[in-house]
């Protein structure tokens, strides 16, 4: 048992707090359940002693003030020593009355509490131990050790009293010297007060003035060569004249290396050793670096932890800050130093250590996965993450906030939008979904392209059209996600319709299908009217349509392939259509066909005929639903086979079920003087190449006879302006 008696935590004769916590914040204002008893403008110092006049119990809400306080400046008061006495060592710890978690923490940790060293830091770091675990103890703790010494101190023996004067005047003395060694040999301060804190404020002038001119001393006079101990360059230096200078050449060009570094095969060339003896080497200059970890090297360490946080964990690697930060680092070596360059490659090891990663400094190899992991974890239901969660997740990964948009944009998977950034990985499509999913509204392909960065909107249109995710709602290419309430798909004019009218029953008055069309999918009016208007609907003389049923006879459509712009007969007696070739049918895509030269080949409203041709498979379409006639299948593969380009002119010609096909170059046709002959090429005639051949094969495809060269000239002029060959009937008038 004790010789006193301790009282639980919050009960008198209890100290609110210890002393060594107290010399660190109790300049600050009291709790506010303190000063409504004491009175106003009171600091933690001031109603230490005198409180337990008036409380006798410190209730759970002023504690938690207390805790509130010191919690904000934890930092500060994490290295405080809780003994101030080691003669509590003598006293039972499990004999002191503590709360059920502080009792267990010690019963679990009891070596721990017998340390004479023991620190604030110390007790935060057990399990379920917190700020209150640790002020309590440490409240009981200096209580008893304040009980001890009154019992063991004899105050008549005035020797006695001088030998603690004297204790306490070279405890002074030890702290400016330790100070000094510390701001001269590892911060390079001149004089003492830049290793000082400033003055306190509610200091009497007096004080203020004596601390002043304690700081205008000298640090190296009052640090002696106590300074060594804490300058880095001297720590450094000694060390690394200690390694071998194999080991050393190794560490430079292999350990200490953030970018490329050597092979073991190739140090085991450069030293004439075995790749096992490499490795071997190689772990043992690891194992004497990391000496610099070590307890001997606090002011190395300290200073490895700032060059650290002023690096943050990702940096691009051409970045004139890391230069600047490892400059700053290495400061205060001097010639007779050991080599810089190997100082910052060491330091950087030490911080890290730090590799070159795809243009980013990286303290951690991994990091861009882990932050990628973590940022997936904030997406809403949308996709989005909110700005302040992105800044608070890269902060928690050490990642400076001037290079958070830098790093997101290195990570490529998100896209920044007002407020923070979505989710935007994968194929084109999928981050199409992203975007519709984000702004949840209709957007053209046009517009997510301008997001995505791809120029291509034929080949996205279609991957989205072929997509089950996504809906086209209109006409002007505008999709949804599948599924939208309030969005129908819209498969074309065509399908509209269909979908339409099965709605209806299988009927509905025109006008009624237009303008509910034009409406709802954005198309203009005649556009509908004009696929009302083909075979595939049939509409009675009350203006009620319906889809036209399989058997229902159908009228030929009459087709004059005479007056058809692009159509003229070749001297064989075949007739042949030219196009010019532009980029929808380099591609692929299929093209529309004159109605006559599809009808000349056999295909007329609503039929399809396959060509076997040696190229490819060739098919003409004339669908019933058609406003616009006949298509041909793609000609992609004929166009390559004659490497066509951009300009040149295509000819197709067809008999018997069979097509044929020639080219006609651009650069060939400009090569010609004459207008005629140009004239007579770009009608089917590709070889033509004088003016009496030309004059001959243009009669026979217009299909004009002629007795001069001027009649000729007249009937060919309104031939082909007939025809609505405009640009051609210019040739015709050309000079020769």
């Amino acid at each position: 048992m004790l010789p006193f008696e301790v009282q639980p935590w919050g009960h008198s004769p209890t100290p609110l707090l210890p002393k060594l916590i107290l010399a660190e914040i109790g300049h600050l204002e009291a709790p506010k359940s303190i000063t409504r008893v004491l009175g106003e403008g009171l600091t933690l110092s001031e109603f230490n002693v005198s409180v337990w006049d008036y409380v006798d119990e410190v209730d759970n809400k002023t504690l938690g003030e207390i805790i509130n306080v010191i919690n904000k400046i934890q930092i500060r008061i994490l290295e405080c020593q809780i003994y101030p006495n080691e003669k509590l060592l003598d006293i039972p710890i499990e004999t002191i009355h503590f709360s059920t978690r502080l009792n267990k923490a010690i019963s679990g940790n009891f070596e721990l509490f017998q340390n004479p060293k023991l620190k604030i830091i110390d007790i935060l770091k057990l399990q379920n131990c917190g700020t209150k675990s640790a002020i309590q103890f440490a409240c009981l703790v200096e209580f008893i050790a304040g009980q001890l010494e009154g019992l063991t101190q004899t105050p008549s023996k005035l020797n006695q009293i001088e030998e603690d004067d004297s204790v306490e005047l070279s405890k002074i003395l030890s702290f400016f010297r330790l100070t000094s060694a510390w701001g001269f040999g590892e911060r390079g301060f001149g004089s003492l007060s830049s290793a000082l804190p400033e003055p306190r404020r509610e200091w009497p002038p007096e004080i203020k003035s004596n601390w002043l001119e304690l700081g205008t001393f000298k640090t190296n006079k009052l640090a002696r060569g106590l300074y060594r101990d804490y300058s880095v360059p001297d720590l450094i230096t000694n060390r690394l004249e200690a390694i071998d200078e194999r080991l050393l050449t190794i560490a430079q060009e292999r350990v200490l290396v953030i970018e490329k570094p050597k092979t073991l095969r190739e140090l085991a060339s450069k030293f004439y050793i075995s790749g096992e003896r490499a490795r071997q080497l190689e772990e043992k200059v690891c194992s004497e670096l990391k000496d610099f970890k070590s307890d001997g090297f606090l002011p190395v360490s300290r200073r490895v932890t700032e060059l650290s946080e002023q690096l943050g964990s990702a940096i691009p690697k051409n970045h004139p800050e890391i230069s600047n930060s490892l400059d700053w680092a290495v400061k205060d070596f001097k010639e007779e130093h050991t080599d810089k360059g190997v100082v910052k490659s060491l330091l950087l090891w030490l911080a890290g250590p730090y590799h070159v990663k795809k243009k980013w400094l990286l303290r951690d190899e991994d990091l861009s996965n882990q932050t990628i992991k973590a940022l997936f974890g904030g997406k809403d239901f949308w996709g989005f993450i909110d700005q302040k969660y992105v800044q608070i997740t890269l902060n928690k990964f050490g990642i400076r906030q001037k290079f958070h948009f830098e790093w997101i944009t290195f990570l490529d998977k998100f896209l920044p939008v007002e407020g923070g950034f979505i989710h935007f990985e994968g194929s084109a499509p999928d981050k199409g979904y992203a975007l519709l999913q984000f702004f949840n509204r209709p957007m053209s392909a046009e517009e997510m392209l301008s997001y995505i960065g791809s120029l291509n909107t034929r080949g996205f249109t279609s991957n989205l059209l072929n997509d089950p995710r996504f809906w086209k709602v209109n006409h002007q290419n505008e999709f949804v996600l599948a599924g939208t309430e309030g969005y129908k798909q819209f498969t074309g004019i065509y399908g509209a319709l269909l979908n339409e009218l099965k709605l209806q029953g299988g009927q509905a008055r025109k006008k009624d299908l237009v303008n509910k069309i034009s409406r709802t999918f954005g198309v203009k009016k005649l556009s509908v009217v004009g696929y009302l208007n083909t075979p595939k609907f049939i509409t009675d003389k009350n203006g009620i349509t319906r889809v036209r049923k399989d058997g229902e006879e159908i009228i030929e459509i009459k087709t004059n392939i005479h007056k058809t712009a692009g159509c003229y007969l070749l001297d064989n007696g075949e007739w042949c259509w030219r196009f010019k070739v532009q980029n929808q049918a380099l591609i692929g895509n299929s093209l529309s066909i004159p109605n006559a030269f599809a009808d000349y080949l056999g295909c007329n409203i609503g039929k399809k005929i396959l060509f076997p041709t040696e190229l490819d498979e060739i098919t003409l379409n004339w669908p019933l639903h058609s406003p616009t006639g006949a298509s041909i299948s793609s000609l992609r593969k004929v166009l390559e086979y004659f490497d066509a380009k951009l300009g040149d002119y295509l000819f197709l010609k067809g008999e018997d079920r069979k097509l044929y096909f020639s080219l006609l170059r651009q650069e060939e046709l400009n090569s010609v003087d004459s207008s005629l002959v140009k004239l007579a090429r770009l009608l089917g005639n590709i070889h033509c190449d004088n003016v009496e051949k030309a004059i001959v094969s243009i009669s026979k495809s217009l299909g004009i006879d002629h007795d001069s060269k001027d009649d000729f000239i007249s009937k060919a002029y309104q031939k082909l302006t007939s025809r609505g060959e405009a640009k051609l009937s210019e040739l015709i008038k050309g000079p020769e």
